[in-house]
């Protein structure tokens, strides 16, 4: 399970987009319309799996693929210092 750093990201709305910036290290990214979907579903705290489902039905793109890029989009997040591992 992943969660939102909030005691180090902000973020704003711009758009249709997302602009995420770090406070330790000031690196920001912008997120596209299914990475948007992503982040929300984050914030709800859903899992991997409900997530990618949601993905699935909004997109009309196959579970795995979806599962694929959820977890690259996972990884970035995590080196950017946006999400925490809750993993144990």
């Amino acid at each position: 399970m992943f969660t939102i750093d909030y005691d180090n990201v902000v973020s704003k709305e711009v758009g249709d987009k997302i602009i995420l910036m770090s406070l330790q290290t000031a690196s920001f990214c912008e997120l596209n319309e299914t990475a948007v979907c992503i982040w929300k579903l984050l914030e709800e705290k859903l899992d991997r799996h409900e997530i990618t489902r949601q993905l699935s039905q909004k997109f009309n793109a196959s579970q795995s693929q979806l599962e694929e890029d959820f977890d690259a989009f996972i990884r970035q997040l995590l080196a950017y210092g946006f999400l925490l591992n809750n993993v144990k």
